[in-house]
């Protein structure tokens, strides 16, 4: 009887802060740093890697460009959408006939007021003349459908470059140059954003009123002797039945890089009621 009510008792203590004499004594809640953003870069193309312009562990950019593909046979397709759509033959015909035939009419017009045309020779003329303004469109829509092509090989060529996403540090390459990207093998390096951390805890319940998207929080590292100050970007809804907590994201900036991803810390549980003295953080 009397370890089940010990049982129970240490069961309340465990994960929740202590109160002796109305004054709430600070739990810890461990967990470890991870990159705010970690993403694994892919191609959707098919085709070998012709070169590599980063290494790992560089700081890129985003938009950098990181690698390129193979592209040689649309390249060459380009130089001949290129030329063809430089190629004005046809269409400077076209536009010299056309304004042949309507001179030639506004000619006859002016011979008919006069006498010395009749109505049939305006007909023609009208109808040569429709002719060649038709012919004239037709090489002004083939001249437009070449530069569509040329902007259509030209997007092909820029989907087989791959860019950073975001700004951040490439931790993987996993393809090396003449290897192929299929569809199936796509993936071509990670990045991760280190310049904010995040750290996931599990909050007591009966505490999460102490915590509010975008307020600040101490955290604590053991090679840091002071508290790190970090911001609630997350706060669940949900209550994790099994263990009554509540699953809260921080985030800790790092724009100096100070701290790695991976390492442990801690986030202090207080009771929510409790005036926060005039503690110290360091803030990067």
């Amino acid at each position: 009887m009397g370890n089940s009510i010990f049982h129970a008792v240490l069961s309340m203590l465990i994960g929740v802060s202590l109160h002796v004499g109305g004054i709430a004594i600070a739990q810890d809640v461990s967990s470890f740093t991870e990159p705010h953003k970690r993403l694994r870069i892919s191609s959707t193309a098919t085709a070998k890697i012709e070169s590599i312009h980063v290494q790992e562990g560089q700081r890129v950019v985003k938009g950098q460009l990181l690698a390129e593909l193979d592209c040689r046979v649309l390249q060459a397709a380009l130089s001949v959408a290129i030329e063809k759509s430089k190629a004005m033959g046809n269409l400077k015909s076209a536009k010299a006939e056309h304004d042949y035939e309507s001179r030639r009419l506004s000619q006859l017009e002016t011979l008919k007021e006069r006498g010395h045309a009749g109505q049939e020779e305006i007909e023609r003329a009208k109808q040569t003349l429709e002719l060649a303004a038709a012919a004239l469109e037709t090489a002004n829509d083939s001249l437009r459908i070449l530069r569509l092509e040329q902007m259509r090989i030209e997007q092909q060529i820029e989907q087989l470059k791959i860019y950073a996403p975001i700004d951040g540090v490439i931790t993987a390459i996993e393809k090396d140059e003449g290897e192929l990207i299929t569809p199936y093998e796509s993936e071509f390096a990670e990045i991760v954003q280190v310049d904010n951390l995040r750290a996931e805890f599990a909050v007591p319940v009966s505490y999460i009123s102490g915590y509010q998207t975008n307020s600040e929080v101490s955290l604590r590292f053991d090679s840091i002797p002071l508290p790190v100050a970090g911001i609630v970007e997350f706060v669940s809804p949900i209550t994790e039945a099994q263990t009554n907590t509540v699953r809260v994201k921080i985030r800790i900036p790092n724009p100096q890089g100070i701290y790695r991803a991976g390492t442990p810390c801690k986030l202090e549980i207080r009771d929510p009621e409790q005036v926060e003295g005039s503690s110290q953080t360091v803030t990067p």
